[in-house]
């Protein structure tokens, strides 16, 4: 079993094709890559954590077609593959995920570890955090508070090619990007 990360696919939602400039000409193209990304890595008894925002769900009597298409999250959770844990997104109200989960703690790959949806809420108390939703704007950022620090990656589609991560991926390219980062001395050790 292998444990993956993703964030903000948006499934259903055509104007996220042109609010994040995404490369798909419609959501039929959109949703063919996120599908075929998804399986292609995820295998039956694997584990994906979607950090927010899984699908937008447009009401039937919307005429709008880019607010999105009228589709319950289970509608696209039933063509994937594995087992998903939902991290509440801001727009997860109506899309079916019932998605309960604020943020969560967990320990993996030796790092104590805080996955919530918007980096505004990440914790200064832990190793690092895995946020999504703001889609292009950043992959890293370190966030201050007074002269503690902390690290998020976001584990957005828009920042992996369209496809879940796993945490080997995710410590690799963010091990390379810390070293380039002044500061590392300060922080404040939390115990692995």
């Amino acid at each position: 079993m292998k444990y993956f990360f993703t964030g903000c696919p948006h499934w259903g939602h055509a104007n996220i094709i042109i609010y994040c400039k995404r490369p798909f000409k419609d959501l039929d193209e959109m949703h063919t890559v996120l599908k075929r990304n998804w399986n292609s890595r995820i295998k039956r008894g694997d584990v994906c954590v979607v950090i927010g925002d899984f699908a937008f769900k447009n009401s039937e009597n919307n005429k709008n077609k880019g607010d999105g298409i009228p589709n319950k999250s289970e509608f696209y959770e039933e063509q994937l593959n594995g087992k998903i844990i939902f991290i509440q997104g801001n727009h997860d109200g109506n899309n079916g995920t019932k998605a309960i989960i604020r943020n969560m703690k967990i320990k993996l790959g030796g790092y104590i570890i805080n996955i919530v949806h918007d980096p505004k809420y990440v914790d200064f108390n832990v190793d690092l955090n895995l946020v999504s939703h703001v889609h292009t704007e950043w992959k890293f950022k370190r966030f201050f508070k007074g002269k503690k620090f902390v690290d998020a990656v976001n584990c957005g589609v828009d920042q992996w090619k369209f496809t879940p991560i796993t945490i080997e991926e995710i410590l690799s390219t963010y091990s390379k990007w810390k070293k380039t980062q002044p500061y590392n001395e300060v922080k404040n050790e939390v115990k692995k």
